[in-house]
């Protein structure tokens, strides 16, 4: 090995050393060196004026070289490439740039190419069935079918009831009486029947008048002569000698199948209707108009009562019967009452159960529902309508006034 002085050339990077030594006469590769950590690091090709200590290998010497480094020699050829090098810390992010302006859309692309069709989907669920249409024109008539077989004979019905008898026809006229036969020799025969009854003859009795065969009808009473029945009067009876009875004979006034039944009694009554004062013998100055008016009215001891009573109405007052002095006028007015006097129902149903003396219902279902009450007044329709017991002494005037009074 030479005892020259060697040139040394060092570059220092990325944690790594090239040293390059030049010692006459022979030339030496360049080495690796580890490079010592170095406080500061500047980076590639700062050079270091400290005494530097390097181990360099030389022809398989190892030499150490000490001294102060010369002055830099001239640049050695470039060396081959270096192991790479450590890589460096990461530097801080640097400031961020200005923001891109968007650029302009650019033109549409072609369009793509038609896609495969899609697998059937699930069929929907039906929708709502429409409405039903308008029935269409009738089609022409089909030929007529053929006639078909005739259908069992049904059961024979039930026998009908029988007619009524006719009427007989009238009796023929008897035949001429034959010639006597010539008297037989033989035995006597039977008797024959009875021959007609001749004509009558004589004077005529009872209610026959002259003689038969041509009577007169001897009749007592009649439409005409002395004993006929006055204006206003109706024959009442026929005897069987044909004598007519007129009626009525006093002040009565009765019209009607089973009206007052006695037409020679006291006097002053009026019935007008079937059965209106029906049972009247003896009562006076009662005037029944109406079906069952005053039906039971009568005054069997002749002391009045039963009488001076004015009942106009289907089974108006048709309790009656010794009350006196009451006025009903209405279908069922006063029907109830039976002895009480005094008393005026106008209307239908008015005072209809009641049996209370002295008072006054006017207007349908007036006082309907009293009976016991005493000098009770309604008028109105419906008016003390539920009124019953033994309550007395009240008065209601209008439309169901009082209607819900009751028994207190």
């Amino acid at each position: 090995m030479s005892s020259k002085r060697a040139t040394r050339t060092i570059w220092c990077g990325h944690g790594l050393c090239i040293a390059t030594l030049v010692m006459a006469p022979a030339v030496l590769a360049p080495v690796a060196l580890a490079h010592p950590r170095v406080p500061h690091h500047r980076g590639h090709g700062t050079k270091h004026k400290k005494k530097t200590t390097v181990l360099v290998h030389c022809a398989a010497a190892t030499v150490t070289c000490t001294g102060t480094p010369g002055p830099q020699g001239p640049q050695g050829p470039r060396g081959g490439q270096g192991n790479p090098g450590v890589q460096g810390l990461q530097g801080p992010p640097g400031p961020q740039g200005p923001q891109a302006i968007q650029g302009t859309q650019g033109p549409p692309g072609a369009p793509g190419a038609t896609g495969a069709t899609g697998s059937a989907g699930t069929s929907g669920a039906n929708g709502m069935t429409g409405s039903t249409g308008s029935t269409g024109a009738a089609g022409p008539t089909g030929p007529a079918g053929a006639t078909g077989a005739g259908g069992a004979t049904g059961p024979t019905g039930a026998t009908g009831t029988n007619g009524t008898n006719g009427t007989n026809g009238a009796t023929g006229a008897r035949g001429a009486t034959g010639a006597t036969g010539a008297t037989g020799s033989g035995a006597t025969g039977a008797t024959g029947p009875t021959g007609p009854t001749g004509p009558s003859t004589g004077a005529a009795g009872g209610a026959l008048t002259g003689t038969y065969p041509d009577p007169n009808l001897h009749v007592t009473g009649g439409d005409n002569g002395a004993t006929a029945c006055n204006t206003g009067e109706f024959v009442s009876a026929l005897s069987g000698l044909a004598v007519l009875t007129c009626a009525p004979t006093n002040s009565n006034t009765v019209l009607g199948n089973s009206a007052q039944p006695t037409l020679s009694g006291p006097g002053g009554d009026t019935a007008v209707g079937q059965s209106a004062l029906h049972a009247n013998t003896q009562a006076v100055n009662d005037t029944a108009i109406g079906v069952n008016a005053l039906q039971h009215a009568d005054d069997p001891a002749g002391v009045g009562a039963g009488s001076t009573n004015s009942a106009l109405g289907v089974n108006a007052l048709q309790s009656n019967t010794s009350g006196s002095n009451n006025t009903a006028v209405g279908v069922s007015a006063l029907t109830s009452n039976t002895g009480s006097g005094n008393s005026t129902a106008v209307g239908s149903f008015a005072l209809a159960n009641n049996t209370a003396d002295s008072t006054v219902g006017v207007g349908q279902n007036a006082l309907t529902a009293n009976t016991f009450g005493a000098r009770n007044t309604a008028v109105g329709t419906g008016a003390l309508a539920a009124i019953a017991g033994n309550v007395s002494d009240n008065t209601a005037l209008g439309y169901h006034a009082l209607n819900t009074r009751g028994t207190g």
